[in-house]
């Protein structure tokens, strides 16, 4: 995985800041490859979210997302 993001900020938020990014990847890096790469290529504005198949697809990733994310910290 790439290296952390989190540059400034108190120890505590900094501490925050990294347990959310490690959360993230790591749910990003359970999802399916289809799935996280039409995330990544709407950051990275590689596609026209006037395409309707790719926003349909960046809608379905983004709820699968959602419902992780949900589920993890449901749980914690």
């Amino acid at each position: 995985m790439a290296e952390s993001i989190v540059t400034t900020g108190t120890p505590e938020a900094l501490a925050v800041e990294r347990d959310l990014e490690r959360a993230a990847r790591e749910i990003l890096a359970g999802m399916k490859e289809e799935d996280m790469a039409v995330i990544l290529a709407a950051i990275d504005e590689r596609r026209p979210l006037r395409d309707a198949t790719f926003r349909k697809r960046l809608q379905r990733a983004l709820a699968r997302l959602r419902q992780a994310w949900g589920a993890r910290h449901e749980s914690l």
